[in-house]
């Protein structure tokens, strides 16, 4: 049960934190460096999960987490909308 709820709820946190507050927090820096700044954490945050994990192990998950991370941070910054 507490792997479900993770999963529900997890992703809502994470878009709100990493996209909502720290996007926001940043939007007085050029477009790039914000973007690039905060994938490069959410890629970081994720790094725990990576070693941890016996499934999701290596380097490509932090860089496919990176690159996940610019692609949702274009949008968010295009749309100014997390829905």
């Amino acid at each position: 049960m507490p792997w479900i709820i993770l999963v529900l709820i997890n992703p809502w946190i994470e878009e709100f934190y990493w996209r909502g507050l720290l996007m926001d927090h940043t939007k007085s820096w050029s477009s790039w460096l914000s973007i690039v700044f905060t994938s490069l954490l959410l890629a970081g945050n994720h790094i725990a999960f990576v070693i941890n994990s016996e499934v999701n192990r290596g380097f490509e998950v932090v860089i496919s987490i990176f690159i996940k991370g610019v692609v949702w941070a274009i949008v968010y910054r295009r749309t100014k909308s997390l829905g």
